[in-house]
């Protein structure tokens, strides 16, 4: 029962994947989401195919009204319009180990005494790196593609997060190859396809040429992060996630990966996945993010 849930949770992921990019001319977007539902079945698709392939080809929310930009809500397309992209605002120099943007900056990534950010996490990464602030104008957009529905506009956000992103610095200070992003439960994948965490991951991983591994999985159910303090946040991701590899892939496990989610905010999430990734082999591990609150 458990290998067919998370068949189906697989297969929600990669349907996000089609949704979220730029396919959008109805040969190539049919005939892409007619592959990822394929079945044993042959001769005519069934009904409940050809459905759903002219329901995924729509936006939830358009089915209603035109298509708005995501940030201002200017009629129109592109969904994020270019006043609403240059609005957006890229993390800045700060603490040399976190990167939050405080008054006194650690000189040495181990002393993070000056930062009060990294005071409170039991486990520090290596390096942490975030493309943007959230707040005002990258806020509404996030919280548009990710609880909203508008799933297109994720492709417009990664593309400008890869601009960001300073990556030649990342690479040459860290080293790591690997790649893995924070999964979703299986609840999460059914309620909301769009998982903009793995769609970042894999585009880093093409971009830059870095493998992408899903090395942890999460529990099905679970009580939402969103409203929680810091506190409550690790508390609940206690035992939430799981090694994903099986026994007969230990000799895989990379040594250095690049744990990848969408937003930062106390990083319980991301410190609760890298002590499982520590505890199974991995010796270093970097955090990246699409928006980080401060």
């Amino acid at each position: 029962m458990l290998k067919i849930k998370e068949s189906i949770a697989c297969r929600i992921r990669t349907i996000s994947d089609v949704v979220a990019g730029d396919c959008v001319e109805n040969g190539v977007f049919c005939d892409a989401v007619n592959s990822i539902l394929k079945t044993r079945t042959r001769g005519l698709v069934p009904m409940w195919k050809r459905a759903l392939t002219k329901f995924i080809r729509y936006q939830p929310l358009w089915l209603c009204g035109e298509p708005v930009c995501l940030g201002c809500g200017k009629a129109g397309l592109p969904v994020i319009c270019n006043s609403c992209l240059t609005e957006l605002e890229p993390m800045k120099s700060g603490c040399r180990r976190c990167g939050y943007p405080t008054g006194s900056i650690s000189i040495q990534p181990e002393l993070t005494d000056s930062c009060f950010w990294c005071r409170r996490l039991s486990v520090l990464p290596e390096a942490i790196h975030s493309a943007f602030i959230y707040r005002n104008t990258g806020a509404r957009i996030f919280v548009n593609i990710k609880f909203g529905g508008y799933w297109r506009g994720t492709a417009i956000l990664i593309q400008e997060a890869l601009e960001a992103l300073d990556w030649a610095f990342m690479k040459k200070r860290t080293g790591h190859e690997v790649i893995c992003s924070i999964p979703e439960s299986f609840s999460s994948c059914l309620r909301r396809p769009c998982h903009p965490a793995d769609l970042f991951a894999r585009g880093l991983a093409d971009r830059f040429g870095l493998k992408h591994m899903s090395l942890i999985k999460m529990g099905m159910f679970g009580k939402h992060q969103v409203g929680l303090d810091y506190e409550h946040r690790k508390t609940n991701m206690q035992h939430r996630f799981k090694w994903a590899l099986r026994e007969r892939r230990s000799k895989c496990i990379p040594d250095k990966v690049f744990l990848v989610d969408d937003v930062l905010t106390t990083g319980a999430t991301l410190e609760a996945a890298t002590k499982v990734l520590l505890r199974n082999g991995v010796k270093k591990v970097s955090w990246i993010t699409l928006f980080r609150a401060i």
